[in-house]
């Protein structure tokens, strides 16, 4: 007679699901991480929301390929992380290193980036990772070896020595003239 005879159906509450996006989105945001994933099939690229911000951008404003977001990277990183890449989809090996990126904006910063594949029955699926801004804690190591090597530089110029006593393992750490010297050795005379 063309009347449903019976209906059908499904339901599943995708409620914890909800949650845990936004969790992981909160937690992406408060730490400066954004996350991407490569399709190792069709090499599509996924970002997160974070990631875009990091790149100073939005899902409006760019759509993600491989060539274009390893463009974000200052070019003396670029090839870095062409290999790193190859090496993950080719080979399934991990990486992470630091690197200077330059948002669509013009800043220049550095951030520390990792990536870990997923591998079954020895083919790669998808390469998946991280992006964190390291900015601050960067320029504060850069400064410390800079300071360190004007300091180097001073001693060596200056033919100065010096000294650091280490009491938890009794040894003392000499320098003289920027050449080191081994506990108890002898310099002009002097330990």
């Amino acid at each position: 007679n063309g009347e449903p005879q019976r209906w059908v159906g499904c339901s599943v509450d995708v409620t914890n699901a909800r949650r845990m996006e936004r969790l992981l989105a909160e937690a992406e945001a408060a730490a400066h991480v954004g996350s991407w994933e490569l399709d190792a099939a069709s090499g599509r690229l996924t970002w997160s929301d974070e990631n875009y911000l990091l790149h100073e951008t939005s899902r409006e404003e760019f759509e993600p390929t491989l060539e274009a977001a390893i463009g974000f990277f200052a070019p003396e990183h670029r090839e870095l992380l062409r290999e790193a890449v190859r090496g993950s989809l080719e080979r399934g090996e991990s990486w992470e290193f630091e690197a200077e990126l330059v948002g669509a904006r013009g800043r220049r910063f550095w951030i520390r980036t990792s990536a870990r594949p997923e591998v079954v029955d020895g083919r790669v699926l998808r390469v998946y990772g991280a992006c964190v801004d390291i900015d601050a804690q960067k320029r504060d190591q850069l400064l410390l070896k800079r300071q360190g090597d004007w300091l180097r530089m001073s001693f060596d110029a200056a033919a100065l020595s010096a000294w650091r006593w280490f009491p938890d393992v009794d040894e003392v750490n000499t320098e003289h003239g920027g050449s080191s010297l081994r506990p108890g050795e002898v310099a002009h005379g002097t330990l």
